[in-house]
């Protein structure tokens, strides 16, 4: 696939240099990890492109338009709900933010919910295994309610793994 193969070089340039906290792994390796995780349940080419993509915005000089330039609109709107939009509130303390984010989480589509549920799965266990415990138990909170917020795409295999991983039954977070 084309597109799939320009959108790894384009987030391979983008997120150049950049290391995963915990791991000092390149970045690129969990957007890649992720569309691995998104690719059984790709409804389309399209979500699998924006899941490679869903943090370049966030994380990188590069803009949602030049996304939307780049890869079109549908990959645009997908990345564009993923980027949380807390990061650029810089006078909000971290509860605000996570707020927000939750927020957000829950006005995205069906598609957008799935690749956050994948970025919760790649993202949780380093994480969890490795951050400061204190820091951990937050984190784990602050996912809990995100996963009330993805209450919508509670029947898909990604919300199971992801409440095994934060080891809590399913049912309990809908």
């Amino acid at each position: 696939m084309k597109e799939l193969l320009k959108a790894i070089q384009f987030a391979t340039m983008a997120h150049a240099g950049q290391t995963r906290k915990y791991t000092d792994e390149p970045f690129i390796m969990h957007p890649l990890r992720v569309a691995e995780k998104v690719q059984p349940f790709a409804f389309s080419d399209d979500m699998v492109v924006a899941a490679v993509l869903h943090d370049t915005v966030e994380d990188t000089q590069v803009t949602i338009e030049e996304i939307h330039q780049e890869f079109g609109k549908i990959v645009g709107i997908i990345v564009g709900q993923l980027t949380n939009k807390s990061k650029l509130m810089k006078d909000k303390n971290r509860r605000e933010r996570k707020i927000i984010d939750v927020a957000q989480a829950a006005d995205m589509n069906v598609i957008s919910q799935i690749i956050r549920l994948a970025d919760m799965a790649d993202n949780l266990p380093s994480i969890l295994a490795h951050g400061r415990p204190d820091f951990a138990d937050l984190y784990r909170a602050e996912k809990l309610q995100m996963m009330k917020a993805l209450s919508d795409v509670s029947f898909h295999p990604l919300y199971k793994e992801v409440a095994e991983i934060l080891d809590t039954p399913g049912w309990l977070l809908k």
